[in-house]
């Protein structure tokens, strides 16, 4: 009897032991049971400062937001340490102001070994270079985090890293002139500002080849309406480059047409954005648009052609969150006014841009160039 009992003991409660058993081993293999998947992750900055880990990759890459709250900062340079000491800085190649209350994305390494595998926990401390009033070069211990590693590919562009420069600027008034450019596969952007063309295409070519037209505004095709346009063209080889526009009218050549040309290092023709307007002659100022940028480090340009009605405008330039100035300013004659302006994006987002001549009508054009 004794042995039956025994069995029957086995029996009724062999089945729940293996099941917990079971359980425990799928459990151990998930990671319960290791204390680091308990431990907090997150990122906790110093007060005025905001800070958030997006993600992290097994080679220590870290993509991060981060912000602050107060009086505007310029941040120079991060740094990543697993210690309280002092890491290397690593230079940012866009200076980004940090506007009260918004967060910005930033990518950059910390020390992490070489062997690291996903799911390790890695405890760092972030650090700033950065500029503040009269003030430069503050270093400052900013904030401490906790988070896992969660994949070996590249989290992005580093902040430390791509950006589009300008090389070498042109402004002729013609039709044709020559840019260089220091290294391979620099873009080139074409700007045309004319006077009305009678809806006659325009072709422009660099070196013989055929250049990619981004927008091409002839407004209202009145008698002293505005045409604006950009192309732009990736140049195989360093070296001088010819550019050559065809289709300007004999009505606008030679004294109403202002040719520019930008060459840009760390771009690509695949991540361009174009935008436009006009206005016809004697309506309201502005010109206004927008245009977006995904990637800090962008080349922003934007160029237009005014008729002012009578003498020569004051073609103010206006972007926002952003300043900007005119970097070429032209007066054709027959009060046709043109200027283009530039400047590199330190944030993603949509920018708004306005110009303003003080009377009449005409087209603007901008342009975005995002790194590779």
């Amino acid at each position: 009897m004794k042995s039956q009992s025994a069995m029957e003991y086995l029996m009724t409660y062999g089945w729940a032991i293996l099941i917990i058993a079971i359980v425990l081993v799928v459990l151990y293999q998930l990671g319960v049971f290791n204390s680091t998947t308990f431990s907090s992750q997150g990122c906790f900055a110093l007060s005025g400062f905001i800070c958030k880990v997006v993600s992290m990759n097994a080679t220590g890459w870290l993509n991060m937001s981060f912000g602050q709250i107060g009086s505007n900062v310029t941040i120079t340079a991060f740094g990543c340490s697993n210690n309280q000491t002092q890491p290397n800085m690593q230079t940012l190649f866009s200076q980004q102001q940090l506007v009260s209350g918004a967060q910005y994305y930033f990518v950059f390494k910390c020390p992490i070994a070489n062997n690291n595998q996903i799911g390790q926990t890695f405890t760092g401390y972030i650090w700033i270079t950065y500029k503040s009033g009269s003030q430069s070069n503050l270093v400052s211990r900013v904030s401490t985090f906790t988070t896992t590693t969660k994949t070996f590919g590249s989290l992005g562009t580093p902040s430390a890293g791509n950006s589009v420069s300008l090389d070498q600027i042109t402004s002729v008034a013609s039709n044709t002139l020559t840019i260089s450019t220091s290294q391979a596969n620099e873009i080139i952007i074409i700007t045309i500002n004319t006077c009305n063309l009678n809806g006659n295409p325009v072709t422009v070519t660099v070196d013989g080849s055929t250049a990619t037209q981004g927008v091409f505004d002839q407004g209202a095709q009145t008698r002293w309406s505005t045409t604006t346009g950009i192309w732009y063209y990736t140049a195989p080889s360093s070296g001088s480059h010819t550019v050559l526009e065809s289709g300007v009218t004999s009505d606008c050549m030679p004294s109403y047409i202002a040719t520019t040309a930008e060459s840009l290092t760390g771009g690509s023709a695949s991540t361009i954005a174009i935008a436009s307007t006009y206005s016809v002659l004697g309506s309201d100022n502005p010109l206004s648009t927008t245009i977006s940028s995904s990637k800090a480090g962008s080349f922003l340009l934007a160029t237009d052609i005014y008729n002012g009605n009578s003498g020569t405008g004051t073609q103010t330039w206006t972007i926002s969150p952003v300043s900007a100035s005119a970097v070429d300013k032209q007066n054709l004659g027959n009060f046709f006014d043109t200027s283009i302006t530039k400047l590199s994006t330190t944030g993603t987002g949509t920018y708004s841009i306005s110009i303003n001549d003080g009377g009449g009508g005409g087209s603007m054009a901008a342009i975005i160039v995002q790194p590779t």
